[in-house]
């Protein structure tokens, strides 16, 4: 590949910005109906309203360049995509939350956010 190759370039700008993965992921899934997981975002009304330079923020804010496995997660599980309801964390505590929240119990991060 040569260096003018459009493929290396944007090679080099997605590592450059971890961030944009998670925001065409979420995107994904909340916007495309042929999604694996579109049913449980965009098939249940979840609407995507970040803006790319709102994730690189969220990023920054939360330190998600320190984390193993990081996770952009929704503070309340039925809200949507947005900047006051989104958060990175952990992969496996987003996990966990979304169990519980299928459980019924609301997690220690709803409690603090929605008092």
């Amino acid at each position: 590949m040569s260096e003018k190759d459009p493929k290396t370039k944007q090679d080099r700008w997605r590592a450059k910005n971890p961030w944009f993965k998670y925001w065409q992921h979420a995107r994904r899934r909340c916007q495309d109906p042929k999604h694996a997981y579109f049913h449980r975002y965009g098939g249940r009304g979840i609407k995507f309203n970040l803006l790319l330079n709102d994730v690189k923020y969220l990023w920054l804010r939360d330190l998600a360049s320190n984390m193993r496995e990081p996770s952009l997660g929704r503070i309340d599980s039925d809200g949507d995509y947005n900047i006051y309801n989104c958060a990175f964390e952990e992969l496996m505590e987003n996990k966990r939350k979304m169990l519980w929240s299928k459980a019924g119990y609301k997690t220690d991060y709803e409690n603090f956010y929605h008092r």
